[in-house]
């Protein structure tokens, strides 16, 4: 940043979603609502009650920076976002899409997503929930039982994260190489990852973020009309997209409900863990879309 944006200066703060490791240990059911509440206050606190503010998020920072959005559109200067959250595409008009996408593939995408390889159709939206988020399933039911044997286990913690780490960097076509591709990493870096899950003990906390999720939907009010809502036009939105990203939704879809898509930009040659695997890119890219929003 210092290199690239001598004139730019920045705050920057870096939140711990409570469950993961650098939270306090939670005494109640937290989701990514509740998350977004102690965030924003968390900014207030840092900068002050009026201040505005930039976010960005990948995984459930990009559901956690687009329900700051939506609920404090005065306050958030713009989101910066990897992966659009997919259930907030669950609407008919969105659904129409992917079923136009089934039968006429290329009608609904552009010609960078085509040349990508990107898919939306109801297929494939099978194929996400089928092939793609197994331990989706099991963190969302049973995140207690699968967490007492990784907090047992330091080899079966690293088997289980850097599996997602495979599949989230390179996708299916991961399955079958050797060590899941993942000799694209350094040594060093992955077993940090894995010593921040075990020092802190908080794979299992960190799960239950997905159980508490269905949980509190299962609710109603006001998680479900949160999900559904469009981004207000005076939030500017950017939308980042690695190719081997786990879910994807076409630019053509996301114009409908971000209605200041102010910036969208693909990206091969990365995934799902896109500020792990491409910190530079993403920064630059972050900082261009603030440029564009001021």
């Amino acid at each position: 940043m210092e290199k690239n944006y001598k004139d730019i200066c920045f705050d920057i703060v870096v939140p711990s979603i409570p469950g993961f490791g650098y939270s306090n240990p939670l005494e109640k059911v937290v989701d990514p609502f509740d998350t977004t509440l102690i965030f924003d206050a968390l900014a207030r606190f840092v900068f002050g009650e009026n201040s505005q503010y930039f976010v960005h998020g990948e995984d459930w920072g990009s559901l956690i920076s687009t329900f700051l959005a939506k609920l404090y559109p005065e306050r958030i200067g713009g989101i910066h976002i990897t992966m659009p959250p997919l259930t907030s595409f669950f609407d008919f008009n969105s659904l129409l899409y992917a079923f136009a996408g089934q039968f006429f593939p290329n009608s609904i995408l552009t010609e960078q997503e085509i040349k990508f390889g990107f898919k939306f159709s109801l297929s494939e939206l099978a194929s996400l929930i089928i092939k793609k988020t197994g331990y989706f399933h099991i963190q969302a039911t049973k995140p207690d039982s699968i967490g007492a044997g990784m907090s047992d286990s330091p080899f079966g913690l690293l088997a289980y994260v850097l599996e997602k780490y495979s599949f989230g960097s390179f996708g299916l076509n991961a399955v079958g190489k050797k060590d899941g591709g993942l000799e694209k990493f350094k040594r060093d870096d992955l077993l940090t990852i894995i010593t921040y899950y075990w020092m802190t003990n908080c794979i299992s906390s960190s799960m239950r973020l997905y159980r508490n999720t269905f949980y509190t939907l299962e609710k109603g009010w006001p998680r479900i009309v949160l999900n559904m809502k469009k981004i207000s036009a005076k939030v500017p939105v950017g939308v980042q997209v690695f190719q081997h990203e786990v879910s994807f939704v076409p630019f053509k879809v996301l114009k409908n409900k971000y209605l200041n898509l102010s910036m969208y930009n693909l990206v091969e040659n990365g995934g799902h863990f896109s500020n792990f695997e491409n910190p530079e890119k993403i920064s630059n890219n972050f900082i261009e879309f603030i440029n564009l929003a001021l």
